[in-house]
C-alpha cells in the first residue's frame, strides 16, 4: 500500500510548487485521496503517492519541450 501525502509533501516529492499539485487536484488530473473539511472549508487534503507518480509521469510525457531538451546537444 502506498502513502498519503499532504499538498506540500506532494509537491516536494516530484519537484513541484504546491500551487502546482493544486492546479491538477481543481483540473481533475489528480484524485484526492483524503479531504478533511470544517463545514465549506478545506482544512487538508492528501493524495496517493502511487497516483502522484502515475499522474506526474504523465505530464512529463505530455510536456513537448521535454524531449527537445534531452536531444540538445550542448558544446562544452
Amino acid at each position: 500500500m502506498s502513502a498519503l501525502l499532504t499538498i506540500g509533501k506532494a509537491a516536494k516529492r516530484v519537484g513541484r510548487t504546491r500551487r502546482t499539485i493544486s492546479k491538477w487536484i481543481s483540473d481533475g488530473d489528480l484524485p484526492v485521496a483524503l479531504e478533511l473539511r470544517r463545514g465549506d472549508q478545506i482544512i487538508g487534503r492528501w493524495v496517493d503517492e502511487d497516483t502522484l507518480l502515475a499522474t506526474y509521469r504523465q505530464k512529463l510525457q505530455a510536456d513537448p519541450t521535454r524531449p527537445r531538451r534531452r536531444d540538445v546537444d550542448t558544446p562544452l
